[in-house]
């Protein structure tokens, strides 16, 4: 099932420590003493990582002659959404009348994305004879050749949701905009951008 992150283990045991604080105080059970700082794992500090509007046109420039990518590059620039939001995008759920798109989130609840004019330039390049907008296929492969070509170092695909929140926060969305945008539920997230 592979190893499961540090980060992960540690939200883990907050939920675990939470609810063996209630044992122990309010339902008086007569738990065992945990030192919990002693379980915790070391965490890596948060890696941020976005581009400039020209490198992402650069980026872009080395996509055109694979469709199928570029619209994903494009549509996740202009959005900042999750590769899997992205992935299980349905047309049925693009509304062109509301101008907003329903993902399926990382929770497993669905979320509403504002449809911009580059998103729409991205839907738009999609065919509409099947189900969803992206097809992922070779997208591994084809990414990492279209970074490196373009001279991008330690760019993942997850740094273009970072890429569109930095873009965001540099014409001064507020931080509760970001937010928005992105889908996070608390702040806490979004001041990575802050400094922007």
């Amino acid at each position: 099932h592979g190893q499961t992150s540090d980060s992960t283990v540690n939200r883990r045991l907050a939920v675990f420590r939470g609810i063996y604080i209630k044992a122990r105080d309010e339902w008086e059970y007569p738990v065992a003493h945990i030192v919990f700082k002693k379980l915790q794992r070391k965490e890596p500090k948060e890696r941020v990582r976005h581009i400039t509007r020209q490198q992402a046109k650069i980026l872009l420039k080395f996509l055109e002659g694979k469709p199928e990518a570029w619209v994903i590059v494009a549509w996740s620039l202009a959005t900042g959404c999750r590769k899997n939001e992205s992935r299980t995008l349905t047309w049925s759920r693009v509304n062109f009348e509301t101008m907003q798109a329903e993902v399926i989130t990382k929770g497993g609840g669905t979320r509403f994305v504002e449809l911009s004019t580059p998103a729409i330039n991205a839907l738009e390049r999609c065919p509409r004879d099947r189900a969803r907008p992206f097809l992922f296929k070779n997208l591994r492969r084809i990414w990492e050749a279209a970074v490196k070509a373009a001279g991008l170092e330690d760019f993942r695909f997850h740094d273009l949701r970072h890429t569109a929140a930095s873009y965001l926060a540099m014409n001064g969305a507020s931080t509760v905009e970001i937010a928005a945008v992105l889908g996070h539920k608390t702040l806490q997230m979004v001041k990575r951008y802050s400094h922007l």
